[in-house]
């Protein structure tokens, strides 16, 4: 579930023996996870992608956690959870949807040392993690329960990342990163993913494994992929406030 979901299941959660309370709380550990490897990817060579680019693989990992955050809400609604969900939300989408994209921004554009351009990268990635922190943070205090006040992380994550495969310069992708970054600050509404958006959300995550499978296996040959990526999350990013329940 997203962080941005926090304890608006809390009267759902079930701490009993029944083990299914425990699929949302694996999902959002998964989520973490994924995220970790997104950044682990550019120190080290994993496994079977040592042949694939970096960015494609960090990509990947971004987007499973993409899709572990869009069913894990789901899951906790329908099974419950342990009552951990809070605070796993949001340690894994700190590091998944704030960090991990930091990090992508600036291993993608890999500026000249000293350079203006170093340093602009190098400043738009601790905005894009303060934002994400903020962002989540405010939520905690936020007494909306019908919609999310300003841009949830794990879209302005996933959105960053498809701009930069989709091959977006250097100096418009730090420009997305900042406007991405205000936009989860900003008291634009967007619509939780439950009610209507249930299906919407498991049709979105099963295509971000679709995308993510095409990306993996195709590598640049995936030129439709990316077209799709980033038409659909700048899609949401625009769209999706029109259809909050305010």
């Amino acid at each position: 579930m997203n962080a941005d979901e926090g304890q608006d299941i809390a009267q759902e959660e079930n701490t009993g023996s029944d083990a299914r309370v425990w699929i949302a709380d694996g999902l959002t550990l998964a989520n973490g996870l994924f995220g970790f490897a997104a950044i682990l990817t550019w120190l080290i060579e994993l496994g079977p992608f040592k042949d694939i680019p970096n960015a494609y693989v960090a990509a990947a990992y971004i987007g499973l956690g993409v899709a572990a955050d869009g069913v894990d809400g789901i899951a906790a609604r329908r099974w419950g959870s342990t009552g951990l969900g809070e605070s796993l939300d949001s340690m894994s989408d700190i590091l998944t949807f704030s960090v991990a994209p930091a990090v992508f921004l600036v291993m993608t554009i890999q500026p000249e040392p000293g350079t203006v351009l170093a340093l602009a990268a190098a400043s738009t990635a601790v905005v894009l993690i303060v934002a994400g922190m903020l962002r989540l943070a405010r939520h905690q205090t936020d007494d909306a329960q019908d919609h999310f006040v300003g841009l949830p992380a794990p879209w302005s994550g996933a959105t960053l990342v498809a701009l930069l495969l989709f091959g977006i310069p250097a100096w418009g992708a730090i420009a997305a990163a900042l406007v991405l970054a205000a936009l989860n600050l900003s008291p634009v509404p967007y619509p939780k993913t439950r009610g209507p958006y249930v299906k919407a959300t498991l049709f979105l995550s099963a295509l971000t494994v679709i995308v993510i499978t095409l990306v993996l296996v195709l590598g640049e040959g995936a030129e439709l992929a990316f077209w799709a990526a980033v038409i659909v999350a700048i899609s949401l990013v625009a769209l999706a406030p029109l259809f909050a329940d305010t």
